[in-house]
């Protein structure tokens, strides 16, 4: 049996902090939320894992980083279109989570309060798969200390 970790002290008299508490949900997930892609979808590839498997170096004949690579993007589009790799979507659960799962608007150095809640709300009609197994996660580990489902928390970034 997993041993459940330490919640995070409150930042303030009433509000935790976030990143504080996606930290302990990644730790539990066994990978990073923000980039789920690769968890839920191991047969596919993103441009890096793509660039790596070709074993191509950093830079493209035209000197060009594989970042801003247009010879070695368009190759990795045409294999995407000709089946012969399929692209990792992309799933950031934040993305998800700022519309379904704040009290109000996102903004930097605020205060917010996220909801953890039950299974049958609303939010999880509109959620895909992913995001509801991540969900689960947060519920899992914060409703004990929720207001009915809601966690006050200061967002800082």
């Amino acid at each position: 049996m997993k041993k459940k970790s330490k919640l995070p002290e409150k930042k303030s008299k009433s509000f935790y902090d976030f990143y504080e508490l996606t930290e302990l949900v990644d730790k539990e997930l066994g990978f990073d939320q923000r980039d789920a892609g690769k968890h839920f979808y191991p047969d596919t590839y993103s441009f890096d894992k793509w660039h790596n498997v070709k074993g191509y170096p950093e830079t493209d004949s035209d000197g060009k980083h594989k970042r801003s690579s247009q010879i070695w993007f368009a190759e990795y589009q045409a294999e995407i279109a000709s089946g012969k790799i399929k692209d990792t979507p992309y799933c950031d659960f934040w993305h998800w989570q700022m519309d379904a799962c704040f009290g109000s608007e996102i903004s930097n150095d605020s205060m917010n309060s996220l909801y953890v809640g039950d299974d049958e709300d609303e939010i999880y009609q509109v959620a895909n798969d992913w995001q509801m197994k991540i969900q689960k996660v947060y519920k899992k580990l914060f409703y004990d200390i929720s207001d009915d489902g809601w966690i006050d928390v200061e967002i800082s970034w």
